[in-house]
């Protein structure tokens, strides 16, 4: 009697169902990695991850995804003698990670712009209303007119852009952190040297795990978590500046 007395108040893996997995605290939805050498050795948000039960905290593993790393510069005039209000442009969406397009003002109406596209891609905008972002070739990019002015044939606006390669980013224990807030277990990371293959510029890509913990007797673990990454790129293929990507994070149970 005693003994199944005992049995019964000891921790079953049943109560671990109870568990309540949270991802707080993230400190942003990007990575950004500015262009200076041919590696870089960085970090992904920081988070809060922690993982509430009855009596038996569930192991538990994290992951991570993300986007392709992005730059899309602004238009910065280089001939004539007119600018441009809007600068900003739709995300490049193309396969180079040093794209660049040159706009050239053609004719304008007062309210119909045309203009010469050369660069990255070769096209034309004919006879186009101000009024909208305008597209400059077939990759994302948009250049935007403003309406009050009579732009002179002959004036140009040119823009830098690119994507890294999907590749170009891997998990790196090293320089990452792993902080325990609270708890009597450890969570540890795996897959150092994993390539994280990025989606598109805008979507995130196939999820890696880069995070697990045992799990244990308990009411709660917490851990403070800064991943680390790893970019590689041609540095003869880039232009100097930030390339920023989208990050997702989950948290499931189990080893």
């Amino acid at each position: 009697m005693g003994a199944a007395l005992a049995a019964a108040l000891l921790p079953t893996p049943a109560l671990a169902l109870v568990d309540t997995q949270t991802i707080t605290n993230v400190t942003a939805s990007t990575a950004s990695v500015s262009i200076t050498a041919g590696l870089l050795d960085g970090a992904l948000p920081a988070a809060d991850w922690t993982d509430s039960a009855v009596l038996l905290v569930s192991a538990w593993h994290g992951t991570v995804a993300v986007s392709l790393f992005n730059l899309t510069g602004s238009w910065a005039k280089t001939a004539g003698g007119h600018t441009l209000t809007v600068a900003t442009s739709g995300t490049y969406t193309g396969t180079l990670s040093q794209a660049y397009y040159v706009v050239t003002v053609t004719a304008d109406t007062g309210t119909n712009v045309s203009a010469s596209v050369t660069g990255s891609e070769t096209a034309t905008i004919t006879g186009q209303a101000k009024s909208s972002a305008l597209a400059v070739g077939t990759k994302g990019v948009t250049i935007t007119f403003d309406t009050g002015v009579t732009y002179a044939s002959g004036d140009a606006f040119t823009i830098h852009a690119g994507n890294l390669p999907a590749a170009a980013m891997k998990l790196h224990t090293a320089s990452g952190t792993l902080t325990r807030l609270s708890g009597g277990v450890s969570a540890s990371f795996q897959n150092d040297g994993t390539t994280v293959t990025g989606g598109t510029p805008t979507v995130v890509g196939t999820a890696v795990q880069f995070i697990t913990c045992p799990g244990g007797i308990g009411l709660s673990d917490s851990f403070h978590v800064v991943p680390g990454m790893e970019i590689t790129y041609d540095q003869n293929n880039v232009w100097a500046g930030s390339y920023v990507a989208q990050v997702s994070y989950t948290m499931s149970t189990g080893p």
